[in-house]
């Protein structure tokens, strides 16, 4: 049965009616429900209802299992640009849709071919759209693929990329529209001839045609069969071709009709898109897309037939040097000279490849013993720091490389790769610009890391980690603001672990998430414990680390903590290192965004030289705490004084509150005092304590500190 065109408004969800409308309602829930052919209404590229038979083409159970999901995710990736169109061209314009064929991606990943009509709809009183979608098989699709091209045909001017044709039962041409004219041919000369003819393909030969020719002798539809052919004035052209069969009423075959078009210029724009995709657009060398099909074809075929194979892992030193001092213009030029000179070094059989950024990386095919392999590295090296004439400038750098081996150091291409990795960074520490292959020493270090990794996921999962609280105090009059959340890891066999001996492998393992995830609940939670007795609603911190920061849903993990807890936001500070602002753009939505929900925003380590004022005065932050390092010797050298003094000055300017962190002794505080800083924090108030001694310390410290009440 054919799908037509469907008159339909929805103003009220299914679930709702009115008593009057009950009955009604419920006949009509129940046709629309029971019905063959799945229905669907989509808000705002969402889908917002869908019936039975609709969810069985999804691939799903139940509504839950698609709802508010995007409509465009359930339709096949090469499918998804024309249904946009489809889709926003139908709700700009309203009506009815002609029959739209497209792939449907279900849940399970399995595509199946449907046809589609469509007609825009009032959901709740807003606009929407409402599909009627059925299974369709390949052939119905090519039917209604045939009829949008003839209906675009004799709706647009006619161009020379697409044709109409007609075949008898012996595959001979018996009908072409004008287009393919202007492509050079007589239609005169071309009628009664097949296609393998005009194509002067070997369909006895060739694989492809073989193929196609079955499908015509078994009277199959096919679609968007490609083949190469020369025109008649010798130009090269691709032709992409569909059809279907064609009965007569007693169900004899009489022959084909379909359609054909130029797909020479997309396939050549297909090939320079493939091109950009797998090549650095800077140095023309391969990416690491294209790399990383290498290394799996490299691993395969050194599975398959017994050989070896080096990768080695390159990374310029001191690079960001260039490109702050002489600009990223010549660091640019830069790597490509240096692109240049490493391909100049390798065989044609071996492969190179910009993996991003200053770092390179080497697949070494042949000659793999690590004699050759130290000589290699010691000729890339050698010539890699030969100095570089940029611009009227005299350039110097250097590289490091990391090696292994296959299938010594790595029997598959993360494991080797990662393992390069790490032999690159051993050669960092040992000074730059130089070479180390990777070894046992190593593979324990490596093991190591596993080790911890897996030590940490069985500590967030058994709540191994505590929380310690660092009380900030109020200089002019000793009130306690808040107090800083600071992790600690209570493992069962070492006792406690300070943060910065396992926060860098969360970073690594992509257990950063969970655990701030987790600090955040659990910081909110004693805040709200020391509220309900009676200490007062301070202000908790909570450091973020950078990376953390710049993900698309921190502020969605926040929302969702706070939501979770019931905590008023404004009682939250979120503190990341003066560092984060490097990637200033990267983070200022995200800043933006918690000041906007009343979160407080501090900079740790104020002071390390990567603000400027400029940037300081405009950036959504409302506290800098200056690193402990400019107290260590303030009240024994004048000229850190001053320092500490001028920091403060320049952040009370820009209109921020000023924290001095490691304050550790008396006269630290006279001086901070002094000077007019506003907040001190360190051992001297008192050292990061369990969250159970807080209680006890407040009581203390509001009997030694009377000044807050007066």
């Amino acid at each position: 049965m054919a799908l037509s065109p469907v008159n339909l408004s929805v103003h009220k969800d299914f679930n709702e009616s009115t008593s009057a409308q009950q009955q009604h309602d419920d006949s009509f829930k129940y046709l629309v429900e029971s019905a063959a052919d799945g229905i669907i209404i989509q808000q705002d590229y969402r889908v917002v209802y869908a019936n039975p038979a609709a969810l069985t083409q999804f691939g799903a159970i139940c509504l839950a299992e698609v709802a508010q999901r995007p409509v465009l995710d359930f339709i096949a990736p090469n499918d998804r640009p024309m249904m946009k169109r489809f889709l926003k061209g139908l709700l700009e314009c309203g009506g009815f849709s002609d029959p739209q064929g497209f792939r449907r991606l279900r849940l399970d990943g399995m595509l199946i071919e449907v046809v589609a009509v469509a007609a825009k709809i009032s959901w709740n009183g807003r606009p929407a759209l409402l599909g009627i979608i059925r299974n369709a098989t390949p052939t119905e699709r090519i039917q209604i693929t045939l009829q949008a091209d003839s209906v675009r045909r004799r709706r647009a001017s006619s161009t020379a990329d697409q044709w109409l044709w007609e075949t008898d039962s012996e595959h001979r041409f018996t009908f072409f529209s004008e287009e393919i004219e202007k492509l050079g041919y007589s239609r005169t000369d071309i009628i009664g001839k097949t296609r393998w003819e005009i194509a002067d393909a070997a369909p006895d030969r060739d694989t492809m045609w073989c193929a196609h020719v079955a499908d015509l002798n078994a009277h199959r539809a096919f679609s968007d069969f490609e083949y190469s052919t020369a025109r008649p004035d010798g130009i090269e052209i691709q032709r992409s071709v569909s059809g279907v069969p064609i009965f007569d009423p007693q169900g004899a075959f009489m022959g084909y009709r379909g359609s054909s078009r130029d797909i020479t210029e997309y396939r050549r724009a297909q090939r320079t898109i493939e091109h950009m995709a797998l090549h650095d657009a800077l140095t023309g060398l391969p990416n690491r897309v294209g790399f990383s099909r290498e290394l799996e074809r490299a691993c395969r075929d050194g599975h398959k037939n017994g050989t070896r194979f080096a990768v080695l892992f390159l990374d310029l030193d001191h690079f960001k040097d260039v490109n702050d001092t002489l600009g990223h213009s010549v660091g640019d030029k830069l790597l490509i000279e240096v692109a240049t000179r490493l391909k100049g070094g390798l065989r044609a059989q071996d492969f190179i490849a910009r993996f991003g950024g200053d770092e390179f990386v080497m697949l070494v095919n042949q000659d793999c013993d690590l004699a050759s392999i130290n000589d290699l590295a010691h000729r890339l090296t050698t010539t890699v720091a030969v100095p570089y004439d940029i611009d009227a400038v005299r350039v110097h750098t250097a590289v490091s490389i990391g090696i292994a081996l296959f299938p010594d150091d790595g029997a598959d291409d993360e494991r080797i790769v990662a393992n390069a990795d790490l032999a690159l960074y051993a050669a960092k520490r040992e000074g730059r610009n130089t070479w180390r292959v990777f070894d046992r020493y190593l593979q324990n270090q490596l093991q190591s890391q596993r080790s911890l990794d897996q030590a940490l996921r069985r500590a967030l999962d058994q709540q191994q980690f505590e929380l310690h609280y660092q009380p900030l105090v109020s200089i002019g009059d000793d009130r306690i603001l808040g107090f800083e959340a600071l992790i600690r890891w209570n493992h069962p066999v070492h006792g406690q672990v300070q943060p910065n001996e396992f926060i860098q492998a969360t970073e690594r393992n992509q257990l950063i998430v969970p655990l701030t995830e987790w600090i955040l609940k659990e910081a909110i939670t004693q805040h709200q414990r020391w509220a309900s007795a009676g200490l007062g609603k301070f202000n908790v911190s909570v450091n973020v680390p950078p990376d953390l920061l710049k993900l698309q849903g921190f502020v969605d993990l926040l929302d969702q903590c706070v939501a979770c807890m019931r905590c008023d936001p404004s009682y939250l500070t979120i503190e990341i290192t003066e560092g984060t602002l490097i990637d200033e753009a990267k983070v200022l939505t995200v800043l933006a965004a918690l000041r906007e929900r009343g979160v407080t925003i501090a900079i740790d380590d104020f002071g390390k030289g990567y603000s400027s004022m400029t940037r300081l005065k405009t950036l959504p932050v409302d506290v800098l705490k200056i690193d402990r390092t400019f107290l260590a010797n303030v009240t024994q050298d004048p000229s850190e004084a001053m320092i500490v003094e001028l920091l403060v000055k320049v952040g009370q300017c820009l209109g921020k509150k000023v924290v001095a962190e490691g304050v550790e002794t008396p006269d630290q505080l006279r001086l901070l005092e002094r000077i007019g800083c506003d907040i001190a924090q360190g051992f001297f108030i008192k050292q990061p304590m369990a969250a159970m001694e807080v209680t006890a310390w407040f009581e203390r410290w509001q009997s030694l500190w009377p000044r807050h009440a007066s």
